[in-house]
């Protein structure tokens, strides 16, 4: 299975509300299980909700569904 994305910055970004700046060219790696454990995008992610994932529902973040 996926349990990491590898992408590469491709302009300069300042993370917000912070001093640091990721620089065009930095490898990044994205943790989806950090993301799919988040209750900030996914309400008790430790139970399985199969209605979660349902597009009609939209019982997620669109932005963090992979």
């Amino acid at each position: 299975g996926l349990s990491i994305l590898n992408r590469e910055c491709t302009r300069d970004y300042k993370v917000p509300e912070s001093d640091v700046i990721i620089q065009t060219g930095t490898q990044i790696i994205i943790s989806l299980l950090g993301i799919g454990m988040d209750e900030k995008y996914f309400p008790e992610p430790e139970l399985y909700r199969p209605e979660r994932f349902d597009v009609r529902s939209r019982a997620h973040d669109p932005d963090a569904f992979f």
